[in-house]
């Protein structure tokens, strides 16, 4: 079950993130049939695409699946913990852009300012009308979240000898996503 789920939430993703990847900018679509929408507008704006943006993105994976295929396996086998590639990889295209002003200088995408500190908790706003429009979505996010924290605390308490409590699992997401309302975060 968790395979399934994890392979639909990676399709998911990369497609989600083609806009990103490719520097043209792919509205956000929700409802029925997202993925095809999404991937009708990707193509629909295949000509927008940001070729510095793109190879930035294709640089960071090939790097990523290189450390992760060829380099992390020996590094574990003799200290015990995998190379952090993708903190390393953040860092580095963090300072990268800053210092050499990708956005301006190349036109490389990028996302944003690094605030300074981190932000003082806050009450979530309480829009009906945003509340009504992801609504549907929130509850299958809810049960297939769910499903896999379930899955998987069962997975590690057969591997570590101990059992899992669903009403505990579901308690405890309960309050880690009341929690992290209050600091715009999702866990």
């Amino acid at each position: 079950m968790v395979n399934g789920f994890a392979t639909g939430v990676a399709v998911q993703v990369v497609i989600s993130q083609l806009g990103s990847i490719f520097g043209n900018h792919v509205p956000h679509i929700s409802g029925m049939f997202t993925i095809y929408k999404t991937l009708y507008a990707f193509f629909a704006n295949i000509h927008e695409v940001a070729w510095q943006t793109t190879q930035v993105a294709f640089v960071t994976i090939a790097v990523i699946m290189t450390v992760k295929l060829l380099i992390d396996p020996p590094f574990v086998r003799k200290l015990g913990i995998p190379i952090p590639i993708e903190l390393m990889v953040v860092v580095f295209f963090t300072l990268g852009s800053h210092y050499l002003n990708l956005r301006v200088n190349y036109g490389v995408d990028v996302v944003g300012t690094i605030p300074e500190k981190l932000p003082e908790p806050t009450l979530p706003s309480f829009n009906p009308t945003l509340i009504a429009s992801i609504l549907p979505e929130s509850f299958a996010l809810a049960i297939v979240s769910f499903a896999i924290t379930l899955s998987l605390g069962r997975i590690f308490g057969q591997k570590h000898g101990y059992q899992v409590d669903a009403n505990q699992e579901f308690l405890a997401l309960g309050a880690s996503h009341v929690f992290s309302s209050f600091f715009y975060s999702y866990s």
